[in-house]
């Protein structure tokens, strides 16, 4: 594994902090292009880093801003905000929601999407709206089918599936009879035999694994060579790493060289970061490198959770985290972890107050409270003093 070497005066390394915005505020959100959401006496507006108001707090909610467009609630109905707080169109909304590339919008129940221009690009004739990315949208209907359009409101896949998952330019689909097809990103099929839906697994690094009705796995590339099988499970992991099931247990195989890295012994293996995998022994959870070596002992009792080059583990209902860039795993002191920053802040919880760490572990501000999720955007987190009042705080390196 690549770990992070730290040195004394490691410019990545927070190591103090200081009030950015002073207590005031009843309510805040996250920022996102300098401006924030707060709320003063009852009402919401938007506040600059400086913690001015710039957009007045006259709002019943608001919503953070995404690419100079935001939303406001006034007498039961959404409406959307440039950041100088003009409305953009006369037209109001019944939820909104924004996402990379369009504001997802509803109407008399049914949910349509308007690009940046303020045109309605989808029509409201969908239920749900379920993942955008790489040029198209999934959307759900009542019956609960799935399809994709593409950003021009145009079907590529029309309402026949249950599940569809895009990865490395192809779409994985499964139908209510657990039956999987692979569709090219002009949604055409191709011939990849019957599949069933489990334990078929997508495109990832230019691999994908078939399972057909039989039980039986292939591991293929995008030529639709065979690299692998014969195997009775094979799950993805990372690069040509692969964890493979032999003899009912399980092991990590290199299907370029044909070696196994760690031999089978573990009742189950999932990727993790860098060279650490999780595993399985019985009921518990730990991690292993790929030399074979045991990085965390067996001691989780749930399985575990990976967030921004750490894992997090629990046990006898407290949580640690492992850092995937120094190597270490802290004590299971913990009721609540979640790291921020890419990684480069830890936030933890005690009780009923949080305390911030680095790379480290060491304590950079401690013991103050914080939103359920706590809100850190643009290097600014949102905590709250013993009156109730919020401010921000400013992480230095």
């Amino acid at each position: 594994m690549s770990t992070y070497a730290f040195s004394q005066n490691d410019p990545l390394l927070y190591k103090e902090f200081e009030l950015q915005i002073d207590y005031q505020f009843q309510g805040v959100g996250e920022f996102n292009t300098g401006l924030a959401p707060a709320r003063k006496n009852g009402f919401w507006g938007f506040i600059s880093s400086t913690g001015s108001v710039v957009i007045a707090c006259e709002y019943q909610e608001v919503k953070p801003f995404s690419k100079g467009i935001a939303a406001v609630k006034t007498k039961n109905a959404w409406r959307l905000i440039n950041t100088e707080g003009q409305f953009l169109t006369d037209d109001t909304y019944e939820v909104v929601a924004f996402s990379e590339n369009y504001i997802k919008v509803k109407k008399d129940g049914m949910w349509g999407a308007l690009n940046r221009d303020m045109d309605l690009v989808v029509p409201f004739e969908y239920t749900s709206f379920v993942f955008e990315g790489d040029g198209f949208i999934e959307v759900r209907n009542r019956d609960n089918l799935r399809a994709i359009l593409n950003f021009k409101g145009d079907t590529i896949i029309p309402f026949r599936y249950v599940r569809i998952e895009w990865a490395d330019g192809y779409f994985l689909c499964a139908d209510r009879e657990k039956n999987a097809y692979f569709l090219n990103e002009s949604g055409e099929s191709l011939d990849m035999g019957e599949l069933k839906s489990s334990g078929t697994r997508n495109f990832k690094d230019g691999y994908a694994i078939l399972a057909n009705k039989k039980e039986e796995y292939k591991l293929i590339d995008k030529a639709k060579k065979v690299l692998m099988e014969g195997e009775s499970y094979i799950e993805m992991g990372h690069g040509t790493l692969v964890a493979a099931l032999k003899n009912e247990m399980m092991g990590i195989y290199d299907f370029q060289t044909k070696k196994w890295l760690v031999n089978p012994a573990y009742f189950w293996l999932k990727y993790e970061a860098g060279d650490i995998w999780q595993f399985s022994a019985g009921n518990s959870y730990g991690l292993i490198n790929e030399k074979g070596e045991v990085v965390v002992e067996a001691s989780s009792k749930s399985m575990i959770k990976s967030a921004n080059n750490i894992s997090v583990l629990e046990r006898n209902h407290k949580k640690a985290y492992y850092s995937h860039l120094n190597g270490k795993l802290s004590d299971f002191d913990y009721d609540q972890i979640k790291s921020c920053d890419n990684g480069q802040i830890i936030l933890v919880k005690q009780n009923d107050f949080w305390s911030v760490l680095n790379l480290k572990g060491k304590v950079i501000l401690e013991k103050v409270r914080m939103h359920y999720d706590p809100v850190f955007s643009e290097n600014l987190l949102a905590v709250q003093n013993e009156e109730g009042k919020w401010g921000f705080v400013r992480f230095i390196q």
